[in-house]
């Protein structure tokens, strides 16, 4: 008959929570807290199971549990006892642990037994540790006057336990839940508004497609149908990888998100992008040195255009890092004029810009060396803004005095603002206007520059973290490095044939 209860409990929990609990979903079934919860399967109460490094309960084990301490399971009535006195049989040691609560920070769970069989679990919490074991007799006292009082008291018809069919999470929920984290993490760590807001775009392409899934419907088959469907944009043309990918990694973060807290019960397997999808044009990101002429000549009659675009090309600088440096960042070492490269311009909020004093993730502070005709444009142009007495007062008011560029209102500059009124400038001037975008510059000095100096170095001077991300971009051979290795072979074989 145990066992009977124990199977149809396992089945209604196994509905509700899946076969595998997160210690989250055991913690608010039982309604305890989860250091209690994690405490129990620490002493082995209650049987746990490691599923990739992460600690689960199956529903079986739970509804054991459940049995061991209540003696049947947990909700059902119990049995109508004939009227006699109950003795306590048998009382658990019990340990006391540390719990997270400031107001009650210790805790003793034990059990009691009753010469009829029955079996309750208590629960004692204190702000000392003699205080829990001083409470420990006198609870033994009050739980047994309660478990008598309800033993001789009128049996009451009790009404079928009815097991409520488990409610539909769905996948929008879910992700909800996981962006709110997401953010929060984010913000606390002072990551870029761009980033957080990257994901939430990502979860909305998604939600388009499964957002109202149940979670626990979503194999991965489905899973492939929606990476599929969102490669499409509007069901024709073939959308980037890059952005499918973000997306794919953000499918990813919710379904293991999902995962850990017990909504589902096994993860998704690798997806496949499809092989239509964009690639990036590489060539594309560098500028054909007859356009760069007529570019620099273009922008001679605006001095801040003039500096921006000669520096980053000069220098390889980020956009948000050259729009970052202050007067004191241009510096003369040994002989060598530099840039000190150590923040950067970010979206704090929407449409709100500021500094801040780190690069790129794993990226560290670097010096750059710049020519001296570069050296020299900087401070003038810095010095020029100087001369404007309105501009000062407005840089005093926003406290940029020492920022190098800043807007009309000496503010920092509005990155998208800024993309809009250069590309309006350059359609209005250019005789052939191309794409130009200030990042091109960074990607044209790079490509430029491996042929001058060793390809480490050129790593080095944009500020990669890792070599590898500078091979994938810049060291794709030119005609001429097949021409100069179509030359070495030949005189490889005419040694070799003597």
């Amino acid at each position: 008959m145990m066992m009977h209860e124990m199977m149809k409990r396992a089945t209604a929990i196994e509905k509700r929570y899946g076969k595998l609990l997160s210690l989250n979903a055991v913690a608010e079934y039982l309604g305890l807290d989860l250091p209690t919860v994690e405490a129990l399967v620490a002493i082995g109460e209650i049987d746990s199971v490691a599923v990739a490094g992460i600690c689960m309960v199956k529903s079986v084990h739970l509804a054991k549990f459940e049995l061991d301490v209540t003696g049947m399971p947990m909700g059902t009535p119990s049995p109508v006892m004939e009227e006699r006195e109950v003795d306590i049989m048998k009382v658990t040691e019990g340990s006391i642990y540390p719990v997270k609560s400031s107001k009650n920070p210790y805790e003793m769970r034990f059990f009691i037994t009753f010469d009829d069989g029955v079996r309750r679990a208590v629960k004692i919490r204190g702000t000392s540790e003699e205080e829990v074991a001083q409470k420990k007799q006198q609870k033994i006292l009050e739980v047994l006057a309660e478990y008598r009082a309800e033993k001789n008291g009128a049996a009451e018809v009790q009404q079928p336990v009815v097991v409520e069919e488990p409610k539909t999470v769905t996948f929008r929920t879910v992700s909800e839940m996981w962006y709110k984290e997401f953010k929060r993490d984010n913000e606390s760590r002072g990551n870029s508004y761009a980033n957080i807001e990257s994901a939430k775009y990502s979860l909305k392409t998604i939600n388009k497609v499964i957002g109202e899934k149940d979670i626990r419907d979503i194999t991965k088959e489905v899973a492939q149908e929606m990476i599929n469907e969102i490669s499409l944009d509007n069901g024709e043309n073939f959308r980037s990888k890059s952005h499918v990918e973000k997306a794919m990694r953000k499918f990813k973060n919710v379904m293991d998100y999902a995962f850990e807290n017990g909504y589902i019960d096994r993860q998704i397997g690798k997806l496949v992008l499809n092989k239509n999808l964009r690639e990036a044009d590489k060539d594309s990101r560098f500028i054909e040195k007859e356009t760069l002429i007529v570019l620099l000549d273009c922008i001679k009659g605006n001095m801040f255009y003039h500096t921006l675009v000669n520096l980053i090309l000069s220098s390889g600088l980020r956009q948000e890092e050259a729009l970052a440096l202050t007067i004191d960042d241009i510096v003369v070492n040994n002989g060598l004029y530099q840039i000190y490269v150590s923040k950067v311009v970010v979206e704090l909020s929407s449409n709100n810009y500021g500094i801040i004093d780190r690069l790129k993730h794993g990226e560290r502070a670097r010096y750059i060396s710049i020519p001296k005709e570069i050296y020299d444009m900087v401070r003038d142009y810095y010095r020029g803004s100087m001369e404007d007495a309105c501009l000062v007062e407005m840089r005093k008011e926003h406290d940029t005095e020492k920022y190098i560029f800043v807007n009309k209102n000496g503010c920092i500059h509005n990155k998208r603002t800024l993309y809009h009124s250069m590309v309006g400038y350059l359609e209005r001037n250019m005789p052939q206007n191309s794409r130009i975008r200030l990042h091109m510059l960074r990607h044209t000095f790079a490509s430029l520059m491996k042929n001058e100096v060793p390809l480490e170095v050129v790593s080095e001077v944009l500020g990669h973290s890792d070599i590898s991300i500078t091979m994938r971009f810049y060291a794709s051979q030119t005609i001429e490095d097949h021409k100069r290795v179509s030359l070495g072979a030949e005189a490889m074989m005419k040694k070799i044939k003597g």
